[in-house]
């Protein structure tokens, strides 16, 4: 049994971002930001202004541009701050169920995520969501999204080809590196009360429920 991607070829894989698609962590992870830069002597920064930094990369790429110097204590007061807080992670309701039954139908899984290595252990190990997702690549591995170098590397070690796969991201990093690797991308919305406002090319859903219907509905038997 096979998802269809936007070319109506079966899917082998489904590749998740982390931070707003499948964990409810955007807040802790953005307000471990701002607190952090203020702390060390940067500017107030405004969740406009971070998001508009997502595409640099990782944390200690993050506080050097906003610090204006290489910062090894703040990127460590920022980890701290994330483990802290980190006990009040969850997981989106129906993440688990969606990630479980594409799991069993044969769908293969990962995450491309612009959070450093340490930072997206604390967030996997707090959700439990670990052992349905095994291939994760984060920044500092690959280059950052909208880079499709870390997509491609995922499916690399899933055998599995773009047209054969589907990205699912609420940034438009996300789907400007799912574009670029040839992937079809999906709009996550429902951590964003903007909603879909990153072009018609791609699909947007809502609701972690629309989502399922979509990479679940059209399941069939392949020949």
């Amino acid at each position: 049994m096979r998802t269809r991607t936007g070319s109506g070829r079966p899917a082998r894989a489904v590749v998740f971002d982390l931070d707003g698609t499948l964990v409810d962590s955007l807040d802790l992870v953005a307000n471990g930001y701002i607190d952090t830069v203020e702390a060390f002597g940067g500017p107030r920064i405004t969740r406009d202004q971070l998001e508009d930094a997502w595409h640099l990369g990782p944390t200690p790429v993050m506080m050097e541009h906003f610090l204006g110097r290489p910062a090894p204590d703040a990127v460590d007061h920022f980890l701290q701050r994330v483990r802290a807080g980190s006990g009040a992670l969850a997981l989106f309701p129906g993440i688990a169920v969606m990630a479980a039954e594409l799991d069993a139908a044969g769908i293969r899984l990962g995450i491309v995520t612009n959070a450093t290595r340490a930072n997206a252990e604390v967030v996997l190990a707090a959700t439990g969501i670990a052992s349905l997702l095994p291939v994760v690549v984060c920044a500092g591995e690959r280059a950052p999204k909208p880079s499709p170098d870390g997509l491609l590397a995922v499916l690399s070690d899933l055998d599995t080809q773009p047209g054969e796969s589907v990205y699912v991201g609420d940034s438009w990093v996300d789907l400007a590196c799912a574009g670029s690797a040839g992937v079809r991308g999906v709009h996550a919305t429902w951590a964003q009360p903007g909603g879909c406002q990153l072009g018609s090319e791609h699909e947007c859903v809502r609701t972690v429920d629309a989502l399922h219907a979509l990479l679940l509905g059209c399941l069939r038997s392949t020949p």
